[in-house]
């Protein structure tokens, strides 16, 4: 292949390294998704079965991680939080058969954003965007 459609992969195993693969690494280094690469996110964990019920909402769950990662002071909550919280609402959404209530998704929402840093208290930051 030629050099710019080489595609490289991360292996993660269980299994010990021997010490000739110990001393190699990768840094993966991407900018940050903005508003619509969320919803774009959200709409694909969230699956085909619970969009209608969850439409309405990815905005403004892709709104409040907004908040959340633009207002910390270090990268503490990352992707992988908001993953969490879009599993949480799909999972909600599908036992309901409905959009979850505010209630459900406040309980998710403190679930992985939970804490305080100082006057930084992300899940109240990320609830402002319902």
């Amino acid at each position: 292949p030629s050099k710019t459609k080489k595609v490289a992969f991360v292996g993660i195993s269980n299994w010990a390294l021997d010490p000739a693969k110990m001393n190699r690494g990768i840094l993966l280094s991407r900018t940050p998704p903005d508003k619509n690469d969320l919803i774009k996110i959200g709409k694909g964990i969230a699956g085909k079965e619970n969009l209608s019920n969850m439409d309405g909402m990815l905005s403004d769950l892709a709104s409040g991680y907004m908040a959340v990662y633009s207002k910390q002071k270090r990268e503490y909550y990352g992707l992988r939080d908001y993953y969490s919280v879009i599993k949480g609402v799909s999972r909600k959404a599908s036992e309901l058969n409905i959009s979850p209530c505010f209630g459900d998704i406040e309980y998710i929402v403190r679930r992985n954003f939970g804490g305080h840093f100082e006057n930084f208290v992300p899940a109240e930051l990320f609830l402002q965007e319902f």
